[in-house]
Order: C-alpha cells, then structure tokens, then sequence
C-alpha cells in the first residue's frame, strides 16, 4: 500500500478546522526551524493559501521538503489538541499547503526573501 503524501481538500479542510488557536502557541515554539503552524493554519482556513505559503516559506524556505520528512515532529507533540483527542499533523498540513499553491500557476508567490547579489552552492546535494 502506498503512503499518501498530501491530505485531499476534505481532509485538509478537516485538520485545519481542528486547530484550536491556543494563545500559548505551543506549536510554533516546539518548531526547530521558526514556523507558525497557527498563522498558516488561519490563512488556510480564510482561504488566504499564498499568505498561508508565505508564512511557511518566510521561516523555512524548505518548508514543503520539511513538512514531508520530519522527523521528530515536535510541533505535533507539543500540540494542545492532543489534550482532548489526537494532535493536529501540522508537517502534512504544512507540506499539502505548499503543494497546493506551488502546483497551481495562478498562485504567484512573493519572494521570502531579499536579493542581495550574492550566490550559493549546495555541495552533496545529491
């Protein structure tokens, strides 16, 4: 059986309904790499999905990438649903957004970042 990478629009529309926008914002504290799953989660769930990719992208410009292979998944353990139920899952959550905008060419996103003239090489990238 095949693993499923991204959540279908019911299911995602279903997570991020879950989201109980604590005000302590465990989640974002949790995550190594600086994301706010509840302000992509709000801009998901206003059908703001560039601002949501933004937001994921500003913190991490290999958001999608992360959302798919994480592996400690600390927002998910430090989530407060689980209190009541079972923890949001925040990385797909965070992958599906990112697949939903990048494959769709009517979404235009800003550049997270600032040119400023100099170059990168990624070494054993593979």
């Amino acid at each position: 059986m095949k693993k499923k990478l991204f959540l279908n629009n019911a299911q995602l529309k279903a997570e991020l309904g879950r989201c109980l926008n604590c005000a302590a914002k465990p989640c974002h504290k949790a995550c190594p790499a600086g994301c706010n799953p509840n302000e992509f989660i709000n801009f998901a769930l206003a059908g703001k999905w560039e601002d949501a990719a933004f937001s994921i992208l500003r913190a991490n410009p290999l958001g999608q990438v992360c959302g798919l292979v994480c592996p400690d998944k600390f927002c998910m353990k430090s989530c407060a649903r689980k209190a009541l139920d079972f923890s949001l899952n925040i990385p797909k959550i965070q992958a599906t957004i990112l697949q939903k905008v990048l494959s769709n060419p009517a979404f235009r996103l800003q550049s997270a970042a600032k040119l400023n003239g100099k170059r990168v090489a990624v070494i054993g990238a593979g």
